[in-house]
């Protein structure tokens, strides 16, 4: 079974978004921004308007004070949310050339250099602060995952034996041999260690979700749903479970429980961009087009450049609204943000093409009537 999205396939529908399975690997329970964070401690706060706001305000900043180095922090932590990981790289880097001595902000660019698989520089970051963080293990760990991440598995093995020779009850430690194991495909030693971490602290969410991911891999999938549910009963605002169960949903065609998911992800974290496109595509699906398309409209409204939000609303427009102006607008838009030998846009190309042959969309008589008698009034 393929456990990820692929955008790969021609346009006929909304084709929701590239999202990997979400594995649990956080430091421990004082190191909530830094490192492997959790995606959000608590259900947000924030308004989704006042968040776009935000944005904007955020944007203006750097403009009008382009030394404004907190600006400049915001902004990356902002797009980071929205898992627009290479721009808020962008924005932490140039933050950093302004204040080099902030500590949380490195660590944090170390976390999304590993979100961005650019894992030589994670690792440069985390090297440098191994004799310097306390509890020491918190660091290694990372390490151990950014290694493993990498595939450097004899390294990030030797790293991990290391912590648990210090704590044999290390649970962290332990979820980072599991993921080793899942990706190696040793998965029942996989399972045998998460449930010995299970035994130690029956409380700790990551390791109900990462146990998800063992048996989905071994296609238990009941088991599996039942093992992210157990997650976010442990933890309701943890987002990696919820977003592994509307995964599941959604490739098995159970639409609205999938739109629970999102709707529920999507007021923990309202900027999470990948839940909203999704929520989009399964919206279309339930033959809800209206809300589909106001989902897709609220992702163009975080990042007006982002290119799935684009794509998908064309595809909307083209296939299911059959509305010739807006699905050639949001194709072109879509072509100017991807032009270059470095992209294939053959297929999107074809499409641009079909939506152009559509007929004009006709105001409905009735409105005609109306404009026709308000003129001769």
């Amino acid at each position: 079974m393929n456990h990820s999205f692929s955008t790969s396939r021609l346009i006929c529908t909304l084709l929701g978004t590239t999202m990997m399975l979400q594995a649990c690997a956080s430091k421990g329970p004082n190191a909530q921004n830094q490192g492997f964070a959790r995606v959000a401690a608590t259900p947000s706060k924030e308004s989704f308007d006042s968040l776009v706001e935000d944005i904007t305000v955020k944007k203006n900043a750097i403009v009008s004070t382009p030394r404004n180095a907190s600006a400049y922090f915001a902004l990356g932590k902002l797009y980071s949310r929205m898992t627009e990981y290479n721009k808020a790289i962008d924005m932490i880097e140039k933050g950093l050339l302004i204040r080099p001595d902030r500590s949380e902000e490195k660590l944090q660019l170390a976390k999304l250099y590993v979100k961005n698989r650019e894992y030589n520089r994670a690792l440069d970051i985390y090297k440098s602060y191994e004799n310097e963080y306390e509890p020491k293990w918190q660091i290694q760990n990372d390490l151990a995952n950014v290694l493993r991440e990498q595939g450097n598995y004899d390294q990030a093995y030797k790293m991990i034996q290391a912590i648990l020779r210090d704590d044999k009850n290390n649970i962290y430690a332990m979820n980072t041999l599991a993921l080793m194991y899942y990706q190696t495909d040793r998965l029942d030693l996989a399972e045998l260690t998460l449930q010995k971490a299970k035994k130690i602290n029956e409380n700790h969410s990551e390791t109900y979700n990462n146990l998800g991911l063992i048996y989905l891999k071994k296609e238990f999938y009941q088991n599996a749903i039942e093992a992210f549910k157990t997650s976010v009963k442990k933890n309701p605002n943890l987002i990696e479970p919820r977003l592994n169960v509307a995964q599941i949903y959604m490739e098995h065609a159970n639409f609205p429980m999938a739109i629970q998911q999102y709707e529920d992800i999507l007021s923990i974290e309202p900027l999470h961009i990948p839940a909203r496109i999704n929520l989009g595509y399964v919206q279309l699906n339930s033959n809800r087009t209206e809300n589909a398309e106001q989902s897709l409209l609220n992702v163009l409204r975080i990042d007006p450049f982002q290119t799935d939000g684009l794509l998908n609303l064309a595809s909307l427009y083209h296939h299911k609204v059959r509305d010739r102006d807006k699905a050639v607008e949001y194709y072109q838009r879509y072509l100017s943000l991807r032009s270059g030998p470095a992209y294939d846009n053959k297929d999107v190309l074809k499409e641009l093409e079909s939506a152009k042959k559509l007929p004009p969309k006709t105001v409905p008589s009735n409105a005609s009537n109306e404009t026709q008698t308000r003129q001769k009034g």
